[in-house]
């Protein structure tokens, strides 16, 4: 049996965490989404997670930190920064 590769994603809007999720999973990955660092720091207490999926803009403290945070903590975690523009026409 393989080793499950495990995903955290940290995404405030709910909609687009669930489509991530869904299709992760879809694929065959353990997926647990938080909105939040604070979240994130609380999923870790007992748990891991081999690629981290960050968004930017978060409520609290912003993608680019978690990422720095979870790089010295974790030096083999894998790490994804998203940023979304959205305009207007």
């Amino acid at each position: 049996m393989e080793p499950s590769f495990n995903i955290a994603i940290v995404e405030d809007n709910l909609s687009l965490r669930e489509v991530f999720a869904k299709h992760l999973t879809h694929e065959g990955f353990d997926v647990h989404g938080v909105a939040s660092a604070e979240e994130l720091d609380e999923y870790f207490v007992k748990n891991r997670a081999n690629l981290l999926i960050l968004d930017v803009n978060l409520p609290g403290e912003d993608g680019f930190s978690i990422a720095r945070r979870y790089r010295n903590a974790y030096p083999h975690i894998h790490i994804i920064v998203l940023n979304s523009i959205v305009t207007g026409k």
